[in-house]
């Protein structure tokens, strides 16, 4: 996959999103005016129109009425805009106009302020808040992950790999967090750590994994022959999505893209649905650089109107016009492609280069 930025920050923006759809609901206003811009302001926000929301939670506060879940509700508008100052500052409000006790939303309010300060480079202020969440719960499994993962940013290796080794401890039967370990730490420089909870997690936990998560764990420990047997079988017995991909990664990965693409479009003949499996089938093509193919694999994906993975077939797309030397067209969708995806450094570049062309 065309890769334009690392799993850390990849990580950091699944758990920022995370957050954003689980932004706590204002409740008690009173006044049936109040009750309308809160709605408006809650659904803006569901639907990630943060601009919307961020001017509705505005006109709240500016009504004095739950203040502090206004605050907090412009501080995750602001977030989704990429104004990270803003947010921390509207998410600093809402703590100030908590309770002195923390309630569950307190804690929520306090995973966002670390969030911008670690967007903003902050990085000893977001462990700080992470230590605070810690002192209160101390069995905080998102905390230890995320003070793990700020800690690597500190080359404090001894540091991340306690949070680690206590995240990994709490998250048994957590497969997908133990996954996301591993390629953390790999990108740090700390692969056998992450490969030992992969191997640690095989062994304990052998009759209980399906053949579906032995064969993605063999995939991440480099045994491309074990992962096929397992994906293969699991496919047999339910070839759904996720089995369906993994088993198509699996072969790219052995370098067999002919049998990658026939996983991809054997799925696509009966669940059309997936736009990460277009991405794959069109990055296969790639590879074989079979751009027209790959162009209208993209295509197709976005036609779907899924979210999975659009940002990142909205890119390949325009990677797969340059290739075909349609330099024009390309830059017209890097144009939209920017509207959308602002933060994009590497295709901030990219357009410069495009606009020369």
């Amino acid at each position: 996959m065309i890769q334009r930025k690392g799993v850390l920050q990849n990580r950091i923006g699944l758990l920022l999103a995370m957050l954003l759809l689980t932004a706590a609901v204002l409740s008690g206003c009173s006044g049936s005016g109040i009750k309308e811009r809160r709605a408006a302001a809650e659904t803006a926000l569901k639907n990630k129109d943060y601009q919307t929301a961020a001017d509705e939670y505005t006109q709240l506060i500016a009504s004095g009425g739950q203040l502090e879940e206004a605050y907090r509700g412009l501080g995750v508008a602001r977030m989704g805009l990429g104004e990270y100052e803003e947010a921390k500052e509207a998410l600093l409000q809402s703590l100030a106009n908590g309770g002195i006790l923390p309630k569950e939303s307190s804690y929520d309010t306090n995973y966002y302020l670390a969030a911008c300060c670690y967007k903003l480079g902050e990085v000893d202020e977001a462990i700080a808040i992470y230590d605070a969440i810690l002192n209160l719960r101390d069995k905080d499994i998102d905390a230890y992950e995320l003070r793990g993962t700020a800690k690597l940013q500190k080359k404090d290796e001894a540091g991340a790999r306690a949070d680690f080794d206590k995240a990994f401890s709490l998250a048994s039967g957590s497969f997908d967090r133990i996954l996301s370990y591993y390629e953390i730490l790999s990108e740090y420089g700390m692969e056998e750590l992450g490969r030992g909870y992969l191997e640690k997690t095989l062994a304990d936990n052998d009759k209980a994994l399906t053949d579906y998560e032995k064969g993605r764990l063999y995939y991440y420990l480099g045994d491309y022959a074990q992962s096929k047997t397992f994906l293969e079988q699991a496919r047999a017995a339910n070839g759904d999505y996720r089995t369906c991909s993994a088993l198509g990664q699996t072969y790219e990965a052995l370098g067999d893209y002919n049998y990658a693409i026939s996983v991809y479009e054997t799925y696509l003949d009966t669940d059309k649905s997936h736009v990460e499996i277009y991405n794959r089938l069109g990055l296969c093509h790639m590879k074989m650089e079979n751009y027209a193919d790959a162009l209208r694999a993209f295509e197709q994906g976005k036609a779907t109107g899924g979210t999975e993975a659009m940002q990142d077939i909205s890119y390949n797309e325009i990677v797969a016009h340059e290739y075909l030397g349609e330099w024009k067209q390309a830059a017209l969708l890097m144009e939209t492609y920017l509207q959308n995806y602002p933060n994009d450094e590497t295709a901030q570049r990219e357009y410069v280069f495009l606009k020369t062309r």
